[in-house]
């Protein structure tokens, strides 16, 4: 009998069971997720997602023209609580909402059974009234932006091949960030610094000037504290702009060599969003606890029903006890 036919099938299968291993290895380093893990007693879960806009029903007299604000869409608006009570998350940063106002109508009316009891957003004058905003179950004992703050720097003359309308003036936030203080359960204060960066290809000076405003903040108020600082960057892992972070001390716990893939915050496949620990918090932002919500928010995304390309992304802050 002539076995080497069987011996060459058997190979065969053998080795296509070890490239679908490899993929589905591979592919279990995504962190993405159809459905929120249990929340544990052990850590708080804290997670950021960029709405890309959130307006209640009532007018602001104050905004007009192309800058109106146009209630959201009611798909848009159930589509982001939907994502929202799926996280689950005990602290929440949002990017991208119209004032504190239209987040305590959006808690009211579509959040009522997570328990968010503190709220803060604070107008930083941006000119479509949008701002930052964080939902808490623990107190939030502090909150602060610097809406005129000079972060170094002029803008410079031209962008590219056009010339810049804003050439020579000092640089400032284009959204300033909400920084607040919150009292975790376990009695110990955390700072969490809500940003949105400057987007725009052409921009990417102004995103490091942001970030260097963020530190220089950061070091105000005292890098012995424990800090994260977390939104929506609009860079990639490799940008200039997140050089200031890292440089300081900050860590980005879902860096891994050459697999940022793996980690899209965006349905378009790029990663955006971050959330960053200072050397005070050290390995408690836990990388094993973290996830990107995709599954039905994302098919919602790419169906039109919701007006952002981000999904939601959390991770755990290990407790300590009394």
């Amino acid at each position: 009998m002539n076995t080497r036919p069987l011996i060459a099938l058997l190979a065969g299968i053998a080795v296509l069971g070890l490239i679908v291993a490899a993929v589905l290895t591979q592919s279990g380093k995504r962190p993405w997720v159809t459905r929120a893990p249990e929340n544990s007693t052990e850590f708080v879960r804290i997670a950021t997602f960029n709405v890309e806009g959130l307006f209640d029903p009532d007018d602001d007299p104050m905004l007009s023209g192309e800058h109106d604000d146009v209630p959201s869409l009611s798909t848009h608006v159930e589509a982001v609580a939907e994502a929202i009570r799926s996280v689950n998350a005990d602290v929440l940063a949002l990017q991208d909402v119209e004032s504190y106002q239209a987040m305590e109508w959006f808690n009211r009316e579509h959040l009522s059974s997570l328990g968010y009891e503190h709220i803060a957003s604070i107008d930083v004058g941006h000119d479509r009234g949008t701002e930052n905003a964080v939902l808490s179950r623990y107190p939030i004992t502090d909150q602060r932006v610097w809406p005129d703050l000079r972060i170094g720097g002029q803008h410079p003359a031209r962008l590219g091949d056009s010339p810049n309308p804003m050439g020579g003036q000092p640089m400032r936030f284009r959204r300033a960030p909400l920084v607040i203080r919150i009292e975790l359960p376990d009695s110990s204060p955390l700072t969490l610094i809500n940003v949105e960066h400057k987007g725009g290809n052409r921009y990417g000076y102004w995103r490091e000037a942001e970030a260097k405003g963020v530190v220089e903040i950061c070091r105000r108020l005292g890098l012995s504290q424990r800090i994260i600082v977390l939104g929506s960057f609009h860079c990639d892992p490799g940008d200039p702009a997140l050089e200031p972070y890292l440089q300081s001390g900050f860590r980005d716990p879902l860096e891994t060599e050459g697999d940022s893939e793996f980690y899209a915050t965006e349905v378009t496949g790029d990663r955006t969003d971050f959330i960053l620990a200072n050397r005070t918090i050290g390995r408690d932002l836990d990388s094993q606890t973290a996830f990107v919500l995709g599954g039905k928010i994302a098919d919602r995304i790419r169906a039109g029903e919701i007006e952002t390309t981000h999904l939601p992304v959390a991770i755990g802050l290990r407790l300590h006890g009394d």
